[in-house]
């Protein structure tokens, strides 16, 4: 290690130190009320970003004033609740969102793809174990994908791709093909004996978009790329599973009805945040305008999560 690198190391440690000491007097000082403090975690939690992302990231955060917001009231500067709260560094510049929990900061970062992924899996997260309800949970998600596609994805372009798809990408399969194909993964699976099931009733196999979808007009032309729900209905076992279709594949997401938010086990979670994921993945990679995408994650939420909506009374208690 050269001695610039000693002395950058030095200085960074130094750096961290002051800011943990005036922190700690921040906290014992009777005119700092509870928003200072909550403002000098945050900074702290900056600089420790800054520091382990510094190649990912070159807007350097720390550098920067920032304000902190509720996302659905405003904060009492003496009574600073646990909760998501939006960082927001101004004009022209990326915007955050962090959980407060227990006096810890944990930041989501939105400033790339990849770490938009992390940061769903860690509000996704919080928010089960916190037991907020499905329309809450599907609105925190909501809104923070609509900040990373709308905004920090278009900090230089200065605009939204939301207009009608101009070209349309079409799969390899036509309808009838890709029935078939979804027949022969449910024989593999084991949920149905074996294929001429299908071909007897090929009918029970109903394949619907989801979004906005006016029906395949003809089974023997291709089809979309898309996320579809594809319905068996065959031996009287009714079962709905969420596909992506590619250009010459599909992937069945892992996505099972739940009945009970409050109940949810971890492979649960953790299959739910894995097929946000490929929807994002997917629907990044096939630019989809953000209204497209956040009305798929809506409406996959809504229809496998099960529970009384909660959302009006839910956010009178929230930041």
């Amino acid at each position: 290690m050269t001695t610039i690198d000693l002395m950058n190391n030095f200085f960074v440690k130094y750096k961290m130190l002051s800011l943990i000491i005036f922190v700690f007097l921040s906290c014992n000082s009777q005119n700092n009320n509870e928003l200072t403090i909550l403002e000098s975690k945050v900074k702290i939690a900056l600089v420790k970003f800054d520091n382990q992302d510094s190649d990912s990231t070159p807007i350097k955060l720390s550098k920067h004033h920032f304000n902190i917001s509720g996302i659905y009231n405003k904060i009492n500067p003496d009574n600073i609740k646990d909760g998501i709260y939006i960082l927001n560094f101004g004009t022209h510049m990326p915007v955050n969102y962090f959980i407060y929990e227990n006096n810890e900061v944990v930041l989501l970062n939105l400033s790339s793809f990849d770490t938009f992924l992390k940061s769903v899996r860690l509000l996704t997260n919080y928010s089960i174990k916190e037991g907020y309800c499905k329309e809450l949970i599907s609105d925190y998600l909501s809104r923070m994908t609509t900040i990373f596609f709308n905004t920090n994805n278009n900090l230089k372009k200065h605009h939204n791709n939301c207009e009608f798809e101009k070209t349309i990408n079409k799969s390899n399969f036509s309808l009838n093909e890709f029935k078939a194909i979804y027949a022969e993964y449910l024989v593999r699976n084991r949920e149905i004996n074996n294929i001429e099931d299908y071909y007897k009733e090929s009918d029970k196999i109903i394949v619907s978009k989801v979004g906005y979808y006016y029906g395949i007009k003809n089974p023997d032309t291709k089809i979309e790329v898309g996320i579809y729900y594809v319905i068996n209905m065959l031996k009287n076992n009714l079962n709905t599973k969420v596909v992506i279709l590619y250009k010459n594949e599909f992937k069945v997401l892992k996505i099972n009805h739940i009945n009970n938010l409050s109940v949810i086990s971890n492979n649960t979670t953790e299959n739910y945040i894995e097929s946000v994921s490929e929807i994002l993945k997917f629907s990044n990679n096939n630019n989809f305008c953000i209204n497209k995408i956040r009305y798929i994650l809506d409406e996959i939420f809504m229809n496998y999560f099960e529970n009384e909506s909660c959302l009006t009374n839910s956010i009178k208690h929230l930041p």
